[in-house]
């Protein structure tokens, strides 16, 4: 046997590493495949969100050298985080419209799960407080975007709404007018 290096790539590093993508851009994808904007809308509010997470460690790694968590194993923990947020981001609509798609949560919930285990076999796992920081996070800014948009009528760029769900709709316009001519013997003695 020869001590020569291996050069296959490790499935669970490349897993680790590239699910949470996969992850945002299957979410683009749909509302790609759904002719809406509702994944740009996505792809912003998580890029945000992130943008703001990677301030927040490089502060916490800055002010307290102890818990400078945020190169060695905050970055890990960005799998929760992405998962949390696109979980409640994906099924906070469904539940609000009544009209909940279990597989997609299914999905989410074995993301979730099989990122968790995935870092623990690598190990890579994160300290618990951090995991847990992250999940809240996570589905604490998701809560906040959906009711955020819901509250600035926005909520038609969600993936889930209530034209997407299976509830029967019927709206009628709020200014309706008509014009009405009244004849008698075939004289006109009115119209409005």
């Amino acid at each position: 046997m020869s001590s020569q290096p291996s050069n296959l790539v490790d499935p669970f590093s490349v897993y680790e590493k590239s699910a949470p993508y996969v992850l945002m851009s299957s979410i683009v994808a749909i509302g790609l495949a759904n002719q809406s904007p509702s994944g740009f809308f996505y792809l912003f509010f998580i890029a945000f969100t992130i943008l703001i997470r990677m301030v927040v460690y490089k502060g916490v790694e800055q002010t307290n050298k102890q818990y400078a968590f945020a190169t060695e194993n905050g970055i890990r923990s960005i799998g929760t985080f992405i998962g949390a947020f696109t979980f409640m981001y994906l099924t906070l609509p469904m539940l609000l419209n009544k009209s909940v798609n279990f597989w997609i949560m299914c999905v989410l919930v074995f993301y979730m799960i099989s990122d968790y285990f995935v870092r623990r076999a690598n190990n890579r796992s994160s300290l618990p407080v951090d995991t847990l920081v992250n999940f809240i996070a996570g589905a604490g800014t998701a809560v906040g975007f959906v009711f955020g948009m819901n509250g600035f009528k926005l909520d038609q760029y969600l993936l889930f709404n209530e034209t997407s769900s299976n509830k029967v709709m019927c709206s009628v316009p709020k200014k309706q007018t008509f014009k009405c001519a009244v004849y008698k013997n075939g004289e006109l003695i009115g119209s409005a």
